[in-house]
Formats: C-alpha cells, structure tokens, sequence
C-alpha cells in the first residue's frame, strides 16, 4: 500500500525499485534506484515534517519498520541491508554499505560507513564510527560505547556482499 500521510506529502518511488504489493509506505518516503521493498515492510513518514530517504542499492526486507518521528528523518544510505524484522526509528543516518541484522533496533543513532550490525542488537543515542561491529545482542548507548566497537572483518564483509548480491537478484527475478 502506498499513501499520502495527512500532510498531503505522497511517496516518491523510483521505477526500477521493487515494492512489495504486501508493504506499506506513508507519505514523505523517498526509494531510490535498485531498491528492494520486502513482503510486510512499513516505511512510515506520516508526521508533520518526517522523512525516510532509501539511497540506490539498498534492500528492506521482510517485516522491517522504518518510522521517522515528527520534524525527524531516517536516512539509509547505498548498498545498505536491513534484514528481517529490525527497526531503524528517526532520528537516525545509516551509511553506505551497512548491514543491519534480524530484530536489531537503530535508533536516535548515526552509523557510519560499511557498519555491520549483528542480530538482536540495540543502538541508541550513539554515533558508530565507519566499518565497526556490533555483536549479537549488544547494546550502545553511548558514543563512548560506539568508540570502542571492533572492527569490521573479511566474513562480515563477505556476508554484506552476499546479502546484497541476493537481494539485487530478487529484484530483477520480480522486475521481470
């Protein structure tokens, strides 16, 4: 379902994205090239001034929620995968090439370029540096937290590309 929010504000989808017929996508909602929009994903820009920004590349898979509070926006940059079921909840930036994992929660947060995010974690109120790791489960809650983060590795790396690479084929098996 794609609507206008009560502001009037229609989303703007570029032809080559794929948006499932089961997704939802409310107002001020902006999907790049090559997008992949999952079966259930809700992208949200409904409140005075919110907006959600979707960059080229990108994939949002099944049962994700993207919501951007009033006077707030949630940016995902290329080339990035939210997998299944997470929430990224504006305030929030995701930067180019990052993961975010299964029922992972992103909020009120800035992650840097190629940030690998594990599954079940939590990032709030937090600026993560680019190419660290978030383990399973892990917590940040502060820049101090982000800081100390690990960094990315060749598996991770490797699991970024193979998730990507799937999702572009899933778009171009729908896009016929």
């Amino acid at each position: 379902m794609i609507k206008s929010n009560p502001d009037g504000e229609t989303p703007k989808i570029d032809p080559s994205a794929y948006i499932d017929d089961t997704a939802v996508v409310i107002g001020n909602v902006e999907v790049g090239p090559d997008v992949f929009v999952g079966p259930r994903a809700i992208l949200r820009a409904d409140e005075t001034g919110s907006a959600i920004t979707i960059a080229a590349g990108s994939n949002i898979q099944d049962l994700v929620v993207a919501h951007a509070h009033a006077a707030t926006s949630v940016a995902i940059g290329e080339n990035v995968s939210l997998a299944h079921s997470c929430v990224v909840h504006g305030p929030c930036d995701i930067g180019e090439g990052s993961f975010v994992g299964f029922g992972s929660v992103i909020h009120n947060a800035t992650l840097g370029k190629r940030v690998f995010v594990r599954h079940l974690a939590v990032v709030e109120n937090a600026a993560v540096p680019d190419a660290r790791k978030i383990h399973s489960g892990k917590v940040v809650g502060s820049d101090e937290e982000a800081g100390a983060l690990p960094g990315i590795d060749d598996a991770d790396k490797a699991l970024a590309e193979k998730v990507l690479k799937a999702n572009a084929e899933l778009l171009e098996g729908y896009r016929g």
